[in-house]
């Protein structure tokens, strides 16, 4: 992703000036591009990587839900609307850039190990697919006048969409869970029956993707399943859970009718395995791990989802705070041109200790 800085209708509040916004760009930058650094950090530690650089360099009172990136108009659904205006969001293994459209949104989506290399040759990382979302009529108003925002919530790891049509609020949130291991949407308005639009999943190298029916159309869901030309196999499946209205399948696409609110679980996985000696290849069909997320998440309601996920997210985040807070003070006590440094084994919590290029080799 190009590290640029945000267009000139980005806002950032309510920090301001130059260095703050450096901090937002870099801190989104790095959760959207969380797939690939999960792979190099680990786990989770690639998902917060972001927040842990923001943690470290920004106030302590600013990552209270007070710091966040915002616009008032969408995104374009353009190279440049994606490199320039959409916003991220990522878990350390799940990653998504988010446009905020209004009768049309996609919602772009990545996975940590989807690539094309083998024991042989490097490869690239692939983009994984889309979610597109639908909603006609909804872009009748211009984005000014029906008081759109959208804006990623720093502190709570959170993207946000609101706008008025047709006398109603509607509000659109995003999460990319750890705790779920999932992409969760919350699609919500202020009265009820306002929602009526379709999804549809898009797969980005020619995956199948049926549409099927779970409970006679009360949770049905889209897959993608398919496999890469280094024999590498990949799943994606999305789940919608409605609240009022109807649920049908047409064309492709799942279509709902007259709800009252959505909530949109999306999974992914491949059959990576970190062994070169097995080509990176597990063999395994990841489709029914990816289908247990789903259904693992898709059973707790919404508010559940959000309260684990921004939990988990602020506490790894005051983590990476302190963490950070600590090695740097520590190392401030010893900063002596002359001095190398070494990390003491007991952690960042410690003192760093002086050391020579006797004992440190890589000083």
């Amino acid at each position: 992703m190009n590290m640029h800085g945000p267009s000139a209708a980005h806002r950032i509040a309510p920090a301001t000036g130059p260095l703050a916004r450096l901090l937002v760009i870099a801190a989104t930058t790095l959760a959207a591009i969380a797939a690939p650094l999960g792979g190099v950090l680990g786990g989770a530690a690639g998902g917060v990587a972001g927040v842990m650089l923001l943690g470290a360099l920004a106030p302590a009172e600013a990552m209270a839900s007070e710091l966040r990136l915002f616009e008032r108009a969408p995104a374009p659904d353009t190279p440049e609307g994606w490199e320039r205006q959409a916003l991220p969001i990522g878990n350390g293994r799940l990653g998504a850039m988010l446009f905020g459209g209004l009768a049309r949104d996609r919602i772009q989506f990545n996975e940590n190990t989807l690539w094309v290399g083998d024991g042989r040759t490097m490869g690239a990382y692939q983009p994984f697919g889309d979610l597109v979302l639908t909603l006609p009529g909804h872009d009748a108003e211009p984005a000014a006048a029906s008081g759109y925002r959208r804006e990623l919530d720093i502190g709570d790891a959170l993207h946000r969409v609101s706008y008025t049509h047709g006398g109603t609020r509607f509000t659109r949130e995003v999460i990319a869970s750890h705790p779920a291991q999932a992409i969760v949407l919350r699609l919500s308005a202020d009265r009820g029956g306002q929602y009526s639009g379709s999804l549809a999943l898009t797969d980005r190298h020619g995956a199948r993707v049926p549409v099927a029916d779970q409970v006679v159309l009360v949770r049905p869901r889209q897959q993608a399943t398919g496999a890469l030309p280094n024999g590498m196999r990949y799943a994606a499946q999305a789940r919608v859970i409605a609240e009022g209205g109807l649920l049908r399948v047409e064309g492709g696409r799942l279509v709902f009718q007259g709800c009252d609110a959505l909530t949109i679980v999306l999974g992914a996985g491949t059959s990576y395995l970190p062994d070169a000696t097995k080509a990176f290849d597990s063999g395994i069909d990841p489709l029914p791990r990816v289908a247990a997320q789903v259904t693992a998440a898709s059973a707790q309601p919404w508010t559940t989802l959000r309260a684990r996920h921004v939990a988990d997210h602020q506490r790894s985040s005051r983590g990476s705070r302190s963490t950070s807070a600590a090695a740097t003070t520590s190392a401030a006590r010893c900063r002596p041109a002359s001095a190398c440094y070494a990390h003491t084994a007991e952690g960042a919590t410690r003192s760093w200790r002086r050391c020579t290029r006797s004992t440190v080799a890589t000083c």
